[in-house]
C-alpha cells in the first residue's frame, strides 16, 4: 500500500506543475489575439511614393496612405483581415471608392512586410516594417 501512496503524491505535485504552466500560455494567446500591432514603412507606384501606416487591433484596422490624392490622406477602414504567420491579407476602399486589395507575404520573424497590393488596376508596393506593440507605447 505504500509504493501506491507515493506514486499518488508524486502525480500531484506534477499536475499542481503542468498546470501552472499551461496558466502563462493562454495568457499569451489570448493578449495576441486582441494586441494592437502598428506597420509603418513606404509604398511605391512608378515614380510616386508615399508612407503606409497600417493600425491592427484583433480584427480591426486602419490604413492612412501619405502622397495619394486618389486613395484619400484620412485613414479608412480595412476589411477582411487576415494575419497569419506566413501572409497579411486585407482589403480597403479608398476616397475615389476603388477597392485596395492586398496579399502581402511576412517575413519569418513576422517583422516585416514586403509585396504588392492591387489598386484601382495597378500594383502599390509596400515595404511595412512592424512597430512594436501599440500597448508598449502607453
Amino acid at each position: 500500500m505504500k509504493p501506491r501512496r507515493r506514486s499518488v503524491g508524486l502525480v500531484h505535485p506534477l499536475l499542481a506543475i503542468l498546470a501552472a504552466l499551461c496558466v502563462p500560455a493562454q495568457a499569451a494567446a489570448q493578449q495576441s489575439a486582441t494586441e494592437a500591432v502598428l506597420w509603418h514603412g513606404p509604398w511605391y507606384l512608378g515614380m510616386t511614393s508615399g508612407v503606409a501606416d497600417l493600425s491592427i487591433t484583433g480584427n480591426v484596422g486602419t490604413l492612412t496612405l501619405t502622397n495619394n490624392e486618389n486613395f484619400g490622406a484620412e485613414a479608412v477602414a480595412v476589411s477582411d483581415l487576415e494575419r497569419d504567420n506566413a501572409q497579411l491579407r486585407f482589403r480597403a476602399l479608398g476616397a475615389d471608392g476603388k477597392t485596395l486589395s492586398c496579399q502581402i507575404p511576412v517575413s519569418a520573424d513576422g517583422a516585416k512586410a514586403r509585396g504588392f497590393c492591387r489598386y484601382a488596376g495597378f500594383n502599390l508596393r509596400f515595404e511595412l516594417n512592424r512597430v512594436s506593440s501599440l500597448l508598449d507605447k502607453r
